[in-house]
């Protein structure tokens, strides 16, 4: 069955792959908080853009 978001309509499918997706960065943003907390003294960085 379609599901209406926003002014879209999807399938229920899609819909939940989506909210799923939704919930990965909350698990990795609180993934590098512990990483922090257990190494005070490192910096940890999401940043995928290239060294020049």
């Amino acid at each position: 069955m379609a599901v209406k978001v926003g002014n879209s309509w999807v399938t229920e499918e899609a819909y939940a792959y989506a909210k799923a997706k939704q919930a990965e960065p909350k698990e990795g943003k609180a993934m590098l908080s512990q990483l922090s907390e257990k190494f005070p003294d490192t910096d940890f960085s999401t940043n995928t853009a290239s060294f020049s």
